[in-house]
C-alpha cells in the first residue's frame, strides 16, 4: 500500500495521536543505533564530525517518536561504542522488532562526485527472506522524505545491498543463502528482525555540505526517519512476530562471542551429537557448542565447513578426503604427497581467552568455561558470574571483599582505587583494622579505605602519616606525642 508522507506540524499533531495506541498496545520499542561513538568519530571532514552529528540525528528522531507514542531504546549514543552485534542484541534483549542505525556518508576520494542519500538493506537472500521486500520499501520512505523535506537526492536509487564477500568465514546465512556484509543488518536478520542503517548524504561532496550546514538539518532529518518508522512499524512487529514463531516453532541459533548454539523451544539444546536443523546437519560438542573443522561423533570423524554445515565430497584443509556421507575416507590417499597428522594425532584444542564486545569469558580446551567462581589461570586468581563472564572491579565472595583489576586478574597487596588506598591480603581478601605490611603498621576503615590523620582504636589515639604508616616514639604534627606502641602519650 503507497503511504502518503505528511510532514507539517498541524497533521503530524493529528498522526501522532493517531498512531499512539497502536504503540503503546504492542509495548516493543523501537532500537536506535547512533553509528560509530566514543572514541570512533566516524567521517570527519573540516567542522563535520559524523559520531556527533549521527547522536544529534538520533535524539531528534527519538524525541519525535515518542512524541508520536512509540517507545525507543538507544543502542548506542556518542559517548559508547559498543561491538556491532551487541548493539543488535540490546534491541533483541529489549524485544525491539526493529534496529535503525543511523550514519552519515563519505567518499574521501579527490572528485567527491558521490553524493545523497541511501538505507543500506537486506540482500535478497532466501534466509529471513521477507526482510528484502520491506527494506526495499521502507528505503524508498526514508529516502523520499529526505529528498522532499531538505532537497537531498538518492544515492544508489535510495537502497543499497551488498552480499558477504564469497569464501569468508560467516560469508552464508544457516540455510546456506549469501549473508550481508553489513553487520547491522547481518546481525539483525539472524534473530529475525529488521536491521538497516540510514546514510542521510556526503559529508564530503560541496553539495549535500550545503544541506548540512544549514542549523536544523540534523534536526529535520531525524524527523523524516522517525516518520519513516512510525510508517512501517506495525510491518515490522508483524514480521518479528511471525519470524520469532517460526523459529520458536523447531528453536533457534544462539551466538555467544564467536560460538554458536541450538536452542529448542523446551529451553535444551544438541549436545554430544550431530542435529539436523532446518535441513542441514550440524556437529556439537559436549558443551553444546557448533563444531567447525574436525568432529568425531559415535568413533566417527566428520568435517564442517566454516559455517558448522556436514561436508560432503570435499577435501578438508589439512589434505583428507571426506565422503558423501560426510565422513573421513580412509580408503582415499592423502593429498599431500608428505605425511600428515591423522585426525586422531591432530593436536588437541588449547584453551584461550574469548572476547565478545568488552567482556571476557575463558574457554577450557573442551569447550567448558567456569562459571560462579574463581580459577586460577596461568598464576593469577579470575573470577567468573554465573554466566562465564570474567569480572572486574569490587566483588563479594562469601561475605568477604575482593577487587578485581580491569585485566580481570585478583589484587593483591596495595592496590589505590579512585584515590583511595586499600590493602587486599595474599588471598585477595579486602584487609580491615590494624595491618602489618613489611614491619609498618597501617590502619583500614571498615570500608578498606586506608586511613591517615588521628584515629581511635581500643580506647587509644593513634596517629597515622600521609602514607598511612603509624607513628612510633615522635611527635605528630600537630604537636603530640606517642609511644613506642603508637599510642597517644596523654
Amino acid at each position: 500500500m503507497q503511504r502518503k508522507r505528511v510532514f507539517t506540524m498541524w497533521v503530524v499533531f493529528i498522526l501522532s495521536l493517531v498512531v499512539a495506541t497502536p504503540a503503546f498496545a504492542s509495548g516493543r520499542p523501537i532500537a536506535l543505533d547512533s553509528g560509530h561513538g566514543g572514541g570512533d568519530e566516524g567521517a570527519v571532514y573540516g567542522s563535520f564530525v559524523e559520531r556527533d552529528m549521527n547522536w544529534e540525528i538520533t535524539k531528534a528522531c527519538r524525541d519525535e517518536l515518542e512524541a508520536m507514542g512509540y517507545s525507543v531504546v538507544i543502542v548506542n549514543t556518542s559517548s559508547q561504542n559498543y561491538d556491532l552485534d551487541d548493539r543488535v542484541q540490546r534491541a533483541v534483549n529489549n524485544n525491539a522488532p526493529v534496529i535503525v542505525s543511523l550514519h552519515n556518508n563519505a567518499w574521501d576520494r579527490v572528485s567527491k562526485e558521490k553524493r545523497g542519500c541511501t538505507v543500506l538493506v537486506p540482500n535478497n537472500s532466501s534466509y529471513e527472506g521477507g526482510l528484502y521486500d520491506i527494506g526495499q520499501r521502507f528505503a524508498a520512505e526514508v529516502t523520499g522524505g529526505l529528498k522532499d523535506e531538505l532537497g537531498m537526492p538518492l544515492w544508489k536509487d535510495g537502497s543499497y545491498e551488498r552480499d558477504y564477500p564469497a569464501g569468508e568465514s560467516g560469508s552464508t546465512y544457516p540455510d546456506g543463502s549469501r549473508a550481508d556484509y553489513y553487520a547491522i543488518v547481518r546481525y539483525a536478520r539472524r534473530q529475525g528482525i529488521f536491521g538497516c542503517i540510514i546514510e542521510h548524504g556526503f559529508l564530503d561532496n560541496a553539495s549535500d555540505a550545503k544541506i548540512y550546514k544549514k542549523s536544523d538539518t540534523l534536526k529535520r532529518m531525524g524527523i523524516v526517519d522517525a516518520h519513516a518508522i512510525a510508517a512501517f512499524y506495525d510491518e515490522f512487529c508483524e514480521y518479528a512476530d511471525e519470524s520469532q514463531a517460526a523459529r520458536i516453532a523447531s528453536g533457534w541459533w544462539v551466538s555467544s562471542g564467536e560460538r554458536w548454539w541450538f536452542r529448542y523451544p523446551n529451553g535444551t539444546y544438541p549436545a554430544g551429537r550431530m542435529a539436523e536443523i532446518k535441513g542441514v546437519t550440524y556437529g556439537f560438542d559436549q558443551s553444546g557448542w557448533m563444531v567447525v573443522g574436525w568432529g568425531k561423533f559415535d568413533g566417527t570423524w566428520y568435517w564442517f565447513d566454516e559455517d558448522g554445515a556436514l561436508a560432503h565430497d570435499t577435501w578438508t584443509d589439512d589434505g583428507y578426503y571426506i565422503g558423501s556421507d560426510g565422513s573421513w575416507d580412509q580408503s582415499v590417499p592423502k593429498r599431500e604427497a608428505e605425511k600428515q597428522d591423522s585426525p586422531e594425532e591432530k593436536p588437541k584444542a588449547q584453551a584461550k581467552w574469548v572476547r565478545s564486545g568488552s567482556r571476557w569469558w575463558y574457554q577450557h580446551a573442551d569447550g567448558t568455561y567456569t562459571t560462579s567462581g574463581w580459577e586460577k589461570i596461568d598464576d593469577v586468581w579470575y573470577l567468573f558470574d554465573a554466566s562465564g563472564w570474567m569480572r572486574t572491579g569490587w566483588a563479594k565472595v562469601g561475605g568477604t571483599w575482593y577487587y578485581l583489576r580491569s585485566n580481570g586478574a585478583m589484587a593483591s597487596g596495595w592496590e589505590k582505587v579512585d584515590g583511595t588506598w586499600y590493602y587486599l591480603k595474599e588471598s585477595g581478601a579486602m584487609a580491615t583494622g590494624w595491618q602489618q605490611v613489611n614491619g609498618t603498621w597501617y590502619f583500614l576503615k571498615d570500608s578498606g579505605a586506608m586511613a591517615t590523620g588521628w584515629v581511635k582504636s581500643g580506647g587509644k589515639w593513634y596517629y597515622l602519616g600521609s602514607d598511612g604508616a603509624m607513628y612510633v616514639n615522635r611527635t605528630t604534627p600537630d604537636g603530640y606525642q606517642v609511644d613506642g606502641s603508637g599510642a597517644w602519650v596523654n
